[in-house]
């Protein structure tokens, strides 16, 4: 394990779930809260006052520094960072569009640079509806706005290979010679072995990005998680759509059937 700042260190040892057994770390809000509390975290790592509410909670989660370097070095091993908020190559956007429910820990392979790169995030009009996602017509229109987004000079946000659409997205985003950050809510651990997406990392143009486990199942809560961190995460977003022109889009409001 790479050596790092106390505070970081610190920060990680509050909030990561990689460490094994003990209380639960710290959520988004608890850890800024003590963030503005206390300042610089380093000092806890000596000594967390008895005066606390949290004392004992916060003791047992720094108290895993053994368990968690095990942890990381496995996570190292399969090309994992584990990237803190308070590490300064947390995406800037990230802490300032969410406050305080930024993520206070990232899991990433590839280069952390493109994070901070002003990036357009591609999503389906009717993602909500599952089915939009694999629709030819949505496939298509994301490769055009991928295309579009990478002759620009952006990078490219999408679920990874989550869809026909993100790997529609992604793939023709890095063949046009771009970059991706796919932001995932499906287990990262899944791609670190897909021959297409070490390449693509090992070339530097793609980052994949998580804030939950690398091991974490989908869920709906992981996927309302994940759009809000793409939604600070991007620069804009795109959104393509199935439907087709009707009639009705030439007529007035007032003129409109009930």
């Amino acid at each position: 394990m790479a050596r790092l700042d106390d505070g970081v260190l610190a920060a990680l040892l509050l909030t990561s779930p990689l460490a094994g057994d003990g209380p639960p770390p710290l959520k988004a809000r608890e850890f800024w809260a003590l963030v503005d509390e206390v300042g610089d975290l380093t000092p806890l790592l000596a000594e967390v006052p008895a005066d606390r509410p949290d004392a004992d909670r916060l003791r047992a989660l720094l108290g895993r520094a053994t368990a968690f370097a095990f942890a990381v070095e496995d996570a190292e091993r399969q090309g994992i960072t584990l990237l803190s908020a308070l590490d300064p190559r947390y995406p800037t956007r990230l802490r300032t569009g969410m406050g305080t429910q930024a993520p206070p820990v990232l899991h990433t392979v590839g280069p952390l640079a493109l994070l901070d790169e002003p990036a357009v995030a591609i999503v389906a009009a009717s993602a909500a509806d599952g089915g939009a996602t694999e629709d030819p017509v949505v496939v298509d229109a994301a490769r055009a706005a991928a295309t579009e987004a990478v002759a620009d000079g952006r990078v490219v946000l999408t679920a990874g290979f989550a869809s026909a659409l993100d790997a529609a997205a992604t793939t023709t985003a890095i063949d046009a010679g771009g970059a991706v950050v796919g932001l995932l809510s499906h287990p990262l651990i899944t791609h670190l072995h897909t021959p297409e997406v070490r390449r693509a990392v090992h070339g530097g143009r793609l980052c994949l990005v998580t804030p939950f486990r690398p091991n974490a199942p989908w869920s709906p809560v992981a996927e309302a998680g994940r759009a809000a961190v793409a939604a600070a995460l991007a620069e804009r977003t795109v959104t393509v759509s199935t439907r087709a022109p009707t009639l009705l889009d030439d007529v007035a409001t007032e003129d409109a059937p009930p």
